[in-house]
């Protein structure tokens, strides 16, 4: 326990909250339940206290008083999921986070008699009624199989409209939403704080009132919780030689039809094949959401473990007691569906023991570092794939505090697939550029083959596309930062000067019926043709004559690669790493701007030139090749797991 100025009574650096509660609420008995550590001096200071009745503890064996023979005090199961309550009577007063409370847990307070539970909140010590805990229990559950749903369920779009009404989303932040942890709001910008010389020391035990750094002045955990919260965990960690060694885990949250994904698939692949114990992929939501297994038929006929984290803690069950007190008193701070992910990834780690993690991308990365400081994973990779995540909607305000004290870890390495994409990282940790490893994507494209003259005209045929009309297109997830719908006016004005001309997009996504209404209205029906994902990549691109990408944010953009493999000029925004993924000029072009009148006008600059259309046709694969081959990426990974 913290020791307090030699004028300040100790109790009221770790007490005051719970004393003051009592005190509003005339509460004249109550028993304490502690889910931290306490020495014998904590237990015995509190036992003096003229409110408490009794005393619930984790640690029995640093008590003089043996447990069951006194009235006042009780102690935690071996377990951590119950209690053995003191015979004395009380309110029960639980020092800590309502995640922390177990189902039994919940049973026991029922039958001692109380229909609530006093416990740690927001904004200090707070009521909560044993209902709540149910209604908590079912909105969990509702989301997770909303989750699950197909994206065409018509379920599915009914919940999503309803969810924006006003009333709707009272009700459910009022009654079936958890009580939001202090970071759990979404910020619109770059997330304020505290400087990284604030000091990471600690006090041997500090207590959850006294935990240093909690929050910023704008309400958010700073930088110096995630470093005292990782200090704690690599403190009780397991120890690094129970790994087993050249052992490798790849992690994101699925298999979906993505860049990133699709490098996960050529990684795997690859590292199969390399000197190493075993390689498997770990999937956060593999088999619990629609379209998270759009690769996994691919991997199947590798000898590969490809596996979802299974959900073996649930907080409604076992709250947070598979993970040492100190840990989950701090752990309790974080969302609720952020914790039981953390806590999931944690027993994946503690059962097969790796000697590597691997996370891709943001939200995975940061849940897996924290995770693997934990189970005690002796390395961690964080492989970003594009720009910094303020640009995207995922964004959450805690990313940059948790990356910046990952970042301190010796253990941890961060890597990102593009220059553009790692200096932009940088920028917005404040990081030097050497903490930041790119590696650059790497494609086996050996496979990827042109559609010959007959299933090219086939699949033409399909759509209505004469044998000599001029193709432009392009390969995309529906998706804001991709920006669909200025790649359509692109369309529509190139449209304008070249009326022949069609246009071929393969991709879905929640944006398809605003585009199909942008298409109607601009009267380009007869010429736009949106294919649905391609399963295999090289139908679409294989009757370009253009390749054209509109991104506002890119890593390295795949689809670039394997446009320009099958001989397809490239016309691309100046996004992110797209401009790496090119040899400008030669097998592809940038525009000077984001108007859809710039792009435009260099689509029809370029395809009136057919000797550099042909020319870029030889040499962009050969580009490909140079720049982008899978060897050169498979290298680099194993360095940068520590395999030379």
């Amino acid at each position: 326990m913290n020791q307090a100025p030699d004028d300040q009574d100790p109790m009221t650096t770790w007490l005051s909250g719970p004393v003051s509660y009592l005190e509003a609420h005339g509460i004249k008995n109550a028993i304490f339940i502690l889910p931290f550590e306490a020495d014998q001096e904590d237990v015995r200071m509190l036992l003096s206290h003229p409110r408490c009745a009794g005393v619930v503890v984790r640690t029995p064996s640093l008590l003089s008083i043996p447990i069951g023979e006194n009235a006042r005090v009780g102690r935690y199961t071996s377990d951590g999921l119950a209690w053995i309550l003191p015979s004395s009577r009380g309110r029960l007063i639980f020092l800590g986070s309502h995640l922390l409370l177990s189902r039994r847990m919940l049973r026991q307070i029922l039958s001692a008699g109380q229909l609530s539970i006093v416990c740690k909140s927001q904004g200090g010590m707070g009521n909560v009624p044993l209902y709540r805990f149910l209604l908590w229990r079912l909105g969990d559950r509702t989301v997770r199989r909303v989750v699950a749903l197909s994206q065409n369920s018509i379920l599915r779009s009914i919940i999503y409209s309803v969810r924006s009404l006003p009333l709707a989303k009272w009700l459910w932040h009022r009654f079936f939403k958890r009580p939001s942890p202090i970071i759990a709001r979404t910020w619109n910008g770059d997330p304020p704080i505290r400087s990284n010389s604030e000091s990471s020391e600690s006090h041997s035990n500090p207590r959850s009132g006294d935990i240093p750094g909690i929050a910023d002045d704008e309400g958010q955990l700073d930088v110096s919780f995630f470093r005292e919260l990782l200090r704690r965990a690599r403190a009780t960690a397991t120890r690094a030689d129970m790994t087993i060694p050249r052992r490798v885990i790849l992690i994101n949250a699925g298999l979906a039809a993505g860049g990133a994904e699709r490098q996960i698939v050529n990684t795997l692949i690859g590292l199969r094949t390399k000197d190493l114990e075993s390689v498997t992929f770990l999937g956060e939501y593999l088999h619990r959401a629609p379209g998270l297994d759009f690769y996994l038929p691919k991997l199947r006929s590798h000898d590969l473990e490809i596996t979802g984290v299974k959900r073996r803690i649930t907080l409604e069950e076992h709250g947070l007691a598979s993970l040492p007190p100190d840990v989950a008193e701090m752990l309790a701070m974080l969302p609720a569906r952020m914790v039981e992910e953390i806590m999931n990834l944690v027993e994946e780690f503690r059962v097969r023991r790796p000697e590597v993690v691997h996370a891709w991308q943001d939200s995975t990365s940061i849940n897996s570092g924290i995770a693997a400081a934990i189970s005690g994973v002796p390395r961690v990779v964080l492989f970003s794939r594009n720009v910094n995540p303020t640009h995207f909607e995922y964004f959450q305000n805690y990313m940059k505090s948790a990356y910046l004290a990952l970042a301190e870890l010796g253990n941890v390495k961060l890597a990102n697939n593009s220059e553009a994409g790692a200096a932009d990282y940088c920028l917005w940790l404040g990081l030097d550029r050497h903490r930041f490893q790119v590696i650059r994507n790497g494609v086996d494209l050996s496979t990827l083959m042109r559609l010959g003259p007959t299933r090219a005209l086939a699949y033409r045929t399909d759509f209505d596309v004469p044998a000599d009309a001029t193709v432009i297109g392009s390969v995309f997830r529906f998706w804001p930062e991709k920006r669909p719908m200025l790649w359509l006016e692109v369309m529509a004005r190139i449209h304008a000067v070249l009326p022949d001309v069609h246009f071929f997009l393969a991709g879905d996504g929640p944006l398809r019926p605003l585009m199909e209404k942008f298409v109607s209205q601009s009267g380009i029906t007869h010429r736009v043709h949106m294919t649905g994902t391609a399963s295999d990549v090289a139908m679409p691109l294989s009757i370009m004559d253009l390749f054209v990408l509109t991104s506002e944010f890119e890593g390295t953009p795949n689809v670039v690669l394997e446009a320009q493999w099958l001989g397809v000029p490239v016309v691309a925004t100046d996004s992110g790493g797209t401009r790496e993924a090119i040899c400008e000029g030669v097998s592809g072009w940038i525009a000077r701007s984001h108007s859809a009148e710039d792009i435009a006008q260099l689509v029809i600059e370029k395809l009136k030139d057919r000797p550099a259309l042909e020319l870029a046709t030889v040499r962009a694969p050969q580009f490909v090749e140079e720049r982008y081959g899978l060897p050169r990426m498979l290298d680099e990974t194993l360095h940068l797991y520590g395999y030379v």
